[in-house]
């Protein structure tokens, strides 16, 4: 919507950056998101009597860099969108495939050896790793742990790239 109303092209006039014009709607998004999983984690560690993490800070390692790629996804599938609408659409495909592909809805383990790690190396893989490592406390080795952020940071870099290439300012035509 704003797009189609001139007012991300009239916001660049100013004196503030492409950065925190694009970033500022996402910030409240994030922090609502790393609320509800505090809460939510918290209700279902308290229901299911999983106490605190084995590794807080791969849990948070986990969530922020994961709010963070998913911001960058999120930038990256307005290149697809021609109008508000759309862009819903099509982020809805986007985080469903991201899901789907990260081992949250079908455990990799389940699945045949070579399929799942492939899918280790896909962008939401890391994330839902590094949570499950620092929560459990079963695979937090420094060496995946490295390996799940560079994955991560890898990913995050491509859709920042790939948005900043692709992302229009003005409505199509």
């Amino acid at each position: 919507m704003r797009r189609e109303e001139h007012v991300l092209k009239r916001l660049r006039t100013g004196e503030v950056g492409d950065v925190v014009i694009l970033a500022a709607p996402a910030v409240p998004m994030a922090l609502a998101a790393l609320v509800q999983f505090a809460l939510i984690s918290g209700a279902v560690a308290a229901v299911a009597g999983l106490g605190l993490p084995a590794a807080p800070h791969l849990v948070v390692l986990g969530i922020v860099l994961g709010t963070v790629l998913t911001t960058a996804v999120a930038a990256l599938s307005t290149a697809a969108a021609r109008t508000a609408e759309s862009a819903q659409g099509i982020s809805t495909i986007g985080f469903l495939l991201l899901l789907l592909t990260s081992g949250t809805l079908v455990p990799l383990e389940t699945l045949p050896p070579a399929f799942g790690a492939v899918l280790r190396y896909f962008p939401l893989t890391p994330v839902i790793e590094l949570v499950r490592a620092g929560w459990s406390g079963r695979g937090a080795d420094p060496s995946h742990a490295l390996t799940c952020v560079a994955v991560l940071l890898a990913w995050t870099l491509l859709c920042t790239w790939a948005a900043r290439r692709r992302f229009r300012w003005e409505p199509r035509t």
